[in-house]
């Protein structure tokens, strides 16, 4: 089995008021569905929670838990690859200059209060936010950060030729 963290607790960019930890379970021998479905079971027969529920309205599957006396929020989802990828890509863009990630902070706070960054209600995905402010910050007339896939393209060219 393979667990990882994801999501803006893992690059350090989620709210204090209400943190959120979103963490991926793969077996590799079970589908997604069959893993979320024993993880359930194991976390429902241990009682390490205050509420929970099988969300089936967030893509993927997930379960929505609550830590007692901490009020942590956790989210389980299994085989969530897109959503680990690019939270690795944000905390990697991060690490390149200090004060991008005060600026995501400020982009995901406004997004938050402006209800922005739901999706359940037909927004965006916070991570989009972040996605696209990296964006700009890379095609900006003096660029803050490197597009990592343009050099990336160029070192496997230079590899072929």
């Amino acid at each position: 089995a393979q667990v990882a963290l994801y999501g803006s607790f893992y690059f350090a960019c989620c709210s204090n008021d209400s943190p959120m930890i979103d963490v991926d379970v793969t077996v590799n021998k079970l589908l997604p569905y069959n893993t979320i479905t024993e993880v359930f079971e194991i976390i429902r027969n241990s009682g390490a929670y205050q509420e929970m529920r099988l969300n089936t309205d967030y893509d993927p599957l997930c379960i929505d838990l609550i830590v007692p006396k901490t009020n942590i929020r956790i989210r389980v989802t299994s085989d969530n690859k897109r959503s680990i990828f690019s939270s690795e890509i944000v905390r990697l863009y991060t690490r390149f200059d200090p004060r991008v990630l005060p600026l995501l902070r400020l982009i995901r706070f406004f997004a938050k209060i402006c209800s922005l960054d739901r999706p359940d209600l037909g927004t965006l995905h916070p991570i989009v936010f972040h996605l696209m402010f990296i964006h700009f910050l890379q095609q900006i007339e003096e660029p803050v950060l490197p597009c990592l896939h343009e050099y990336a393209s160029d070192y496997f060219s230079c590899l072929l030729n």
